[in-house]
């Protein structure tokens, strides 16, 4: 697939909205900085309002939410908790669920009640989008 590809299928499914426009506007930051590996909402927000796309408060999460679908699979999802001595841990997918389902510590497997509050999730740009942008570059 190319990026004008990808680009027409997520055309078709936003049209003209602030959620096409967003999404073209994070898949020319991952172009711009291919080597970013750490994105949190927040930069999607930021994103928006940069654009001035700023009418919906959910505008970033369904748009995200969408780019880490199967359909367009632009971004990665990612979580980590951030330890009290700012110590950082990636967790795996089991491992986040335990965390947020059961309160499991995934180094010590004790219960922590305050452990969802140092879980932070943050998103990064898929093999999918990498090979499209290398293929655009090719050009």
């Amino acid at each position: 697939m190319r990026k004008e590809e990808l680009l027409r299928q997520i055309y078709a499914v936003w049209r003209e909205g602030d959620e096409f426009s967003l999404s073209v506007a994070i898949i020319e930051l991952i172009q711009k900085f291919p080597s970013v590996r750490h994105m949190p909402m927040t930069r999607f927000q930021q994103l928006a309002r940069e654009n001035s796309l700023t009418k919906d408060p959910y505008l970033s999460q369904r748009v995200v939410q969408y780019l880490c679908g199967a359909d367009s699979p632009v971004l990665n999802i990612g979580a980590e908790l951030i330890e009290e001595d700012d110590e950082v841990y990636q967790l795996k997918a089991d491992e986040l669920r335990l965390a947020v389902n059961h309160k499991l510590h995934p180094l010590t497997g004790e219960i922590d009640e305050t452990l969802a509050d140092r879980i932070f999730v943050y998103f990064y740009p898929s093999e999918f989008i990498k090979d499209i942008l290398a293929k655009d570059a090719e050009k």
